[in-house]
């Protein structure tokens, strides 16, 4: 199975030079890089006909994949970073953040900028889609257990989101799979999924500006074998087989961060390579097609580049209201700190915020647009493609005004016997992201109460009783404690109470008075109930009007409490 990989992609690569195209080599001190380096040998091609690159920088590891890519260049003898600057153009820097943005859709953790128009395709044979490793051999539960209910999320809503598909792509993954293996969270959720969409992006981005990418490492063929051979194997079992099969001359040249393969490991690949020595299968002339049409693509004079615009972009106006608005200050903020103090790429943080609010813009200006450069970038043009809320969010500030304008209300039916069976079913709504909860505080041997909140200002509630009792509706403002571990005076102005029998008809309680009410001060209504019956419940409720000096002290109060204490209720229900 190895060989017959080794000489596809050795056939790919020979028909490429065989036609005088341009074949780019990436390569680096890691391992996989030199994996793929493995498709280029025996045979070894012209090495004078490929061009080779690697980074020249102090960023990351690339001082070591410097070094170590100049060991491996003397042995075999080609040179490095020796191509023809002029074989590009560099592309206008806005289209190029557009198309890393777009194509990248906000789950990429770099945007690996192409920067420059191919003048001609060039094929560019990479380690991408490595890590031939197989770490991730939980079970699929357990990895979905780790990262979603161990996670801090911002609220509950993504948490869940994240949940359902990681089980959707499990489900997918079942629909497709012949079974003839016990599948791991590594198929699932690294194989399938974080190596798909990771390097497919890029490669997609690539492809964008005249660049192909060859990445042996991708053949899903190498995911079939077994690496689970010898106790003593650390996982690096098929990278050294293959160094030892078609790589020997680099068996003493070391990888970047001091990485190294372990002598057991080596045991059992010198093993295994001494009992199926390497047999190359028909002849070594490849016939790969290739068509495609040559272009001469336009260049820009401006001397900006991509990320230049990509920072004019997260710091404008624009984009920093739109986050607050919808995320918080917080997450901007942290964002802007990643940005100003981290040397590897420090936009990444940023570079997700604009994608989403670039994703967002598309969206909502796709019914008039049909091609994505007509999408603005944030900061880019003076006139506002959208504005989401009436109010700035400034960090927790959505969540605080919700509660300021939230109303509260207690319902139990208290049973007369004492028996611990009265309680009350909801059958519906009119407010989806209505809080529901039955707390156990509010639960005895009179019955079960029900604790309902919603931030629309009005709601309607159809709900049934179990049991004879009394029906006790008790309106509230929102409770939270302050620094002092005490119950803020936070309050709501009732305007209407109304509560109907829904078999007749017959209004039970009609009130059009204002009741300003709090944690501590508030206002109950009572009737007499029967089991089975069905009641409309109909409540509107209007925001407070505090003095500046109360209201202050409230947003000083509420600012110090975590996002999620004022999320925890939204989308709730039972």
């Amino acid at each position: 199975m190895i060989d017959s990989w080794h000489d596809k992609w050795n056939r790919v690569i020979t028909s490429l030079l065989e036609k005088d195209e341009y074949v780019l080599f990436s390569i680096s001190g890691g391992k996989d890089s030199r994996v793929s380096l493995g498709c280029l040998m025996m045979p070894q091609p012209d090495m004078k006909k490929v061009k080779f690159f690697t980074a020249v920088d102090t960023l990351y590891t690339h001082s070591d994949d410097y070094r170590i890519a100049s060991q491996i260049a003397n042995i075999y003898g080609f040179k490095l970073n020796d191509y023809k600057k002029e074989e590009r153009y560099k592309m206008d820097p806005v289209d190029n953040l557009n198309a890393s943005l777009l194509v990248k859709c906000g789950f990429h953790r770099e945007l690996m900028f192409t920067y420059f128009w191919r003048k001609f395709p060039v094929f560019r044979i990479t380690g991408s889609g490595g890590d031939l490793r197989d770490l991730w051999n939980e079970s699929a539960e357990s990895f979905i257990k780790k990262n979603c209910d161990n996670t801090v999320f911002n609220s509950i809503d993504c948490q869940t989101a994240l949940k359902e598909m990681m089980l959707k792509n499990i489900r997918l993954i079942d629909e497709s799979s012949c079974g003839d293996k016990k599948l791991t969270a590594n198929d699932y959720f690294y194989k399938q999924g974080r190596q798909r969409n990771h390097n497919g992006k890029a490669n997609a981005e690539s492809f964008l500006s005249n660049e192909i990418i060859i990445s042996p490492l991708m053949d899903p063929v190498l995911y079939k074998l077994n690496q689970d051979i010898g106790k003593e194997n650390d996982h690096d079992l098929l990278y050294t087989v293959i160094y030892e099969r078609f790589l020997p001359e680099l068996k003493n040249v070391p990888f970047d961060s001091k990485r190294i393969i372990k002598k057991e490991t080596l045991d059992i690949a010198q093993k295994i390579n001494a009992k199926y020595p390497y047999q190359r299968a028909g002849n070594v002339t490849g016939n790969l097609k290739i068509s495609y049409n040559r272009t001469e693509p336009d260049g820009t004079t401006d001397k900006r580049n991509a990320l230049d615009y990509l920072k004019e972009s997260f710091y404008s106006e624009d984009m920093k209201q739109y986050i607050y608005s919808e995320f918080g200050e917080e997450v901007y903020n942290w964002a802007d700190k990643y940005y100003k103090n981290v040397a590897y790429h420090p936009y990444m943080p940023a570079s997700a915020l604009v994608q989403i609010y670039t994703i967002d813009s598309a969206v909502k200006t796709s019914k008039d647009l049909s091609c994505w450069s007509s999408v603005q970038l944030p900061g880019k043009k003076s006139e506002k493609v959208f504005r989401h809320r009436n109010y700035i969010n400034n960090g927790i500030m959505k969540e605080i005004f919700d509660y300021l304008q939230s109303g509260r209300i207690e319902i139990k039916n208290y049973g007369l016997l004492r028996q611990g069976v009265n309680e009350i079913v909801v059958d519906s709504s009119n407010d989806e992201e209505m809080f529901i909860e039955i707390p156990r505080w509010f639960e005895d041997d009179s019955g079960k109460g029900m604790v309902i909140q919603s931030c629309k200002g009005n709601c309607e509630i159809c709900f049934r009783t179990i049991g004879d009792g009394r029906l006790k509706i008790k309106l509230n403002g929102p409770w939270i404690k302050g620094h002092d571990d005490k119950p803020l005076s936070i309050k709501i102005d009732f305007v209407r109470v109304m509560l109907i029998k829904a078999d007749s008809g017959k209004t039970l309680i009609d009130s059009s008075e204002i009741y300003t009410v709090d944690s501590e001060r508030t206002k109950s209504f009572e009737v007499e109930v029967k089991n089975g019956e069905g009641y409309k419940l109909y409540l509107e409720w209007l925001p407070f009007i505090y003095e500046k000096e109360e209201l202050g002290n409230l947003f000083y109060e509420m600012s110090n409490k975590s996002v999620r204490y004022f999320q925890f209720w939204h989308g709730r229900k039972i």
